[in-house]
């Protein structure tokens, strides 16, 4: 059954399900009403920021398999909205915890 899958055109879509979950997580930010929810918020975005990280890791290794074939587009257009997803994770949780020591 596996010799039936296209690689290069599969490879390159692994994260896409998991890169369009995370922008909309940082199209809508969560607006803590507490202490105790400002720590899970907290909490919840610094594990977002991991997973996209480690995302950031394997689309680097899917760009290695597809460079210089027509799928490294794709890879590389998913990996420039990936840093803006890190990017805008770290801006919150700094707002986050900014508001937090203000409580």
């Amino acid at each position: 059954e596996s010799q039936d899958l296209d690689y290069t055109k599969a490879l390159p879509l692994v994260l896409s399900k998991f890169l369009s979950c995370s922008e909309f997580v940082i199209a809508h930010p969560t607006k803590p009403e507490s202490v105790e929810n400002g720590s899970a918020v907290h909490e919840k975005l610094a594990k977002g920021s991991e997973l996209a990280k480690k995302g950031m890791k394997v689309l680097t290794r899917i760009g290695e398999c597809t460079e210089k074939t027509p799928a490294h587009s794709t890879v590389w257009d998913q990996t420039c909205r990936l840093k803006k997803v890190i990017g805008s994770l770290d801006t919150q949780l700094q707002n986050i915890s900014k508001l937090m020591e203000k409580w």
